[in-house]
């Protein structure tokens, strides 16, 4: 077998005459040769596509790009792109068959909010068989609003999503935008197409302008004090509305004689409690550039918006993280800003830990190295279960004094 070459023994008879029987033996010999089909060579070649998905987002950050990795990762979306090329502000997949870039731009819709425009180039064109070869392109950009992004809604829309108020949470991406209203705790919900029919922008997207807060005190929201809308929509039972007052961070370590406590409703009562830090959006210092927010009432502006609280600090939890997620093999060109991936990557990761909606849809793996150290976390810090991870495969090559013949 490893020569290449099959032998073969023929005979060969015949009747000749009178019942006479010539007969003959012969070997024949067979020279094996590799060879792929011109479609394989091609894919493996790295170089020929049929069909690219060219996935946009036009934002500063990639927290949605990493949770969508993962998404394609579990459901093997993935699995018949020739080719993953990373751009500075989106993915490009490549195809060789046209059928499974159509596939791959379903699975999109069925998981973020998007809109899609296709176009085709001529490659070539045989005019006696009357033949053409096309190029397709897709271009796909995602909806510019992301997780734990704050936004203000055109007054009109806010009415059509249940009376809810204009600033709104975003508190999860699926294949809708799914909104919670911090003085209420009312929930909306809106899809792609209503939002690209009246499109607007995020206040602030989760990453930048994020402000530490010390909570000073907490009051739970009675129900006579509960702001109650006409028409209004669900309201989460996840959730519970609290009066609370806080401090800067900054101011407290400055040690400034202008310490001010602001006061703020949120929807953050079940979690947090005097003396916890927390994260915020503080609009008493922000400068923003908002045609909608400059519509809306003084008196229907919060001070402050919490968006969640701090659980310990990061490098500690990252150390005793005892899990792992899989990436995407993809050719990645020089990009700038390593240190800020770094960064968005490592609050992904508390995300998930902190949420465990968000990791419902995501393969967690089990990371053996670390999973004692998990094992001495402080029970206050949140954190991923056992029964949640997955046994990552790895392939080793077998010691031969330890094979099993199977006969």
């Amino acid at each position: 077998p490893h020569s290449k070459r099959i032998k073969m023994k023929l005979t060969v008879q015949q009747e000749v005459m009178n019942g006479a029987i010539a007969e003959q033996t012969l070997v024949v010999e067979f020279v094996v040769q590799n060879e792929m089909c011109t479609n394989c060579h091609r894919v493996e070649a790295k170089d020929f596509w049929k069909a690219v998905v060219q996935l946009r987002q036009k934002v500063a950050h990639k927290k949605t790009f990493l949770y969508l990795e993962q998404l394609i990762i579990k459901h093997n979306a993935h699995s018949a792109a020739s080719r993953i090329k990373q751009e500075p502000n989106g993915l490009d997949f490549f195809f060789a068959i046209k059928q499974d870039s159509a596939k791959f731009l379903a699975f999109l819709q069925s998981v973020v909010p998007i809109r899609y425009k296709n176009s085709q180039r001529l490659i070539s064109q045989d005019f006696q068989s009357n033949t053409t070869n096309y190029q397709y392109t897709t271009s796909v950009e995602i909806v510019p609003v992301c997780k734990d992004s704050l936004v203000c809604l055109p007054k009109s829309m806010a009415n059509s999503l249940g009376n809810v108020g204009q600033v709104l949470l975003c508190k999860k991406v699926t294949n809708a935008l799914h909104f919670i209203d911090p003085w209420t705790c009312q929930l909306a919900e809106l899809n792609a197409q209503a939002y690209w029919k009246q499109p607007f922008d995020q206040l602030f997207d989760g990453s930048k302008g994020l402000v530490e807060f010390l909570v000073m005190e907490v009051e739970e929201v009675t129900d006579s004090e509960k702001l109650i809308r006409s028409g209004a929509s669900t309201v989460s039972q996840h959730h519970a509305l609290a009066n609370v007052w806080v401090m800067r961070s900054s101011d407290l370590s400055s040690g400034s004689g202008g310490q001010q406590q602001l006061f703020t409703r949120t929807h953050l009562g079940r979690v947090i409690h005097p003396g916890d830090m927390v994260m915020g959006y503080d609009f008493t210092t922000a400068n923003l550039n908002n045609d909608e927010v400059t519509k809306v009432a003084a008196d229907r502006l919060p001070d402050v918006v919490l968006l969640k609280k701090v659980y310990g600090d990061r490098s500690k939890r990252h150390a005793r993280r005892g899990w792992k997620l899989k990436h995407l093999e993809k050719d990645i060109i020089s990009l700038d800003g390593g240190a800020s991936t770094d960064t968005e990557y490592m609050a992904f990761l508390e995300d998930l830990e902190e949420d465990r909606d968000l990791r419902s849809g995501v393969n967690i793996y089990k990371n053996q190295s670390k999973l004692q150290q998990q094992a001495n976390t402080d029970a206050d810090l949140p954190f991923v279960e056992l029964s949640e991870m997955l046994d990552d495969l790895t392939l080793e090559p077998a010691d031969p004094d330890e094979m099993e013949v199977v006969s």
